[in-house]
């Protein structure tokens, strides 16, 4: 009996309808600690995730609960002073190189190698991540929502991963349910702006 009410209390305040697809287009400025410098850096990626939509009776309110991916490559952005302390770290192997021999001198060219491409290459990240939104209308075409999402943040660096904690928050307008744009922040991403489009079945 108990279990009989509960269903008919959370049917008569809930209603689960469609389950939403978002994809977006993302730009981000990044950054966290990682090889002894700040790592601020340009993010560029896709974001997919999938929603299942609980429309609130009471109220003309969606609560969006879903799971998502998002994936890209990553540039970092040396200040200045990050700049010479690449260099000088730069002229430290090679001072260490030039007065060494064999398989030390080997190894320290191929640390050197690393080490610079770790720092100006571009690398690929990956971020698996939970969410909740919350929506609701402002015009028949016009949809505002808000919203969190918490994962994990997978730098993809010489073939090891620099794995971080990923929260951010967000605020986002749909336009005729289908024509989204996004604002975020939160870390490791500090900014991000996307764009995309959304759609149900």
């Amino acid at each position: 009996m108990k279990k009989f009410l509960i269903l008919f209390i959370f049917t008569s305040i809930f209603s689960l309808s469609e389950t939403e697809v978002k994809v977006l287009g993302q730009g981000s400025i990044s950054g966290f600690q990682s090889t002894e410098m700040n790592n601020t850096s340009l993010d560029g990626g896709i974001e997919l995730s999938l929603s299942k939509v609980i429309r609130i009776k009471k109220y003309p309110i969606n609560v969006n609960l879903g799971t998502g991916l998002l994936g890209g490559i990553s540039k970092k952005i040396l200040s200045n002073e990050e700049e010479k302390k690449f260099e000088d770290k730069v002229k430290d192997y090679e001072e260490k190189i030039s007065s060494s021999n064999g398989e030390e001198k080997e190894k320290l060219e191929l640390e050197k190698n690393i080490y610079i491409k770790s720092v100006k290459n571009i690398h690929p990240f990956i971020s698996p991540f939970i969410l909740t939104e919350v929506s609701g209308k402002i015009k028949d075409d016009y949809k505002l929502y808000t919203g969190a999402s918490l994962g994990s943040y997978h730098y993809i660096v010489n073939d090891k991963s620099i794995n971080k904690f990923s929260v951010k928050a967000k605020f986002g307008f749909t336009y005729k349910n289908r024509f989204t744009s996004e604002i975020s922040a939160g870390y490791p991403q500090y900014f991000t702006l996307g764009i995309g489009s959304k759609f149900s079945f």
